[in-house]
């Protein structure tokens, strides 16, 4: 469990700095994700270690709070533009995955 303990210093360090920088702490966890993310402790690419339960619930548990981030009042205010940019980003990706099934 010495690579739990080196996330949680470094997520902390990095909640504590970016406080001080006045930004959101979500993007200093975010960095810390990407600086010790995929194999750099040596577990990335392990999908049996133990800490790799604890990403997928970390991905998990920080798309919850993204979610809760938003008022309905917000997403009101959006309205049309909201549905319409939705629809557009899905038919966009729809559109690339085909071409990359067909082409493999």
């Amino acid at each position: 469990m010495h690579d739990l303990l080196i996330i949680f210093t470094a997520g902390l360090l990095a909640s504590f700095v970016w406080r001080w920088l006045r930004g959101s702490v979500w993007i200093g966890y975010l960095v810390v994700g990407a600086i010790l993310g995929q194999g750099v402790l040596g577990w990335g690419l392990d999908h049996n270690h133990p800490l790799a339960h604890f990403a997928e619930a970390g991905v998990f548990l920080l798309l919850f709070s993204i979610g809760l981030g938003f008022s309905l009042d917000d997403l009101k205010c959006l309205g049309r533009n909201l549905v319409m940019g939705g629809a557009v980003q899905m038919a966009l990706v729809t559109v690339l995955v085909a071409l990359l099934m067909h082409s493999c």
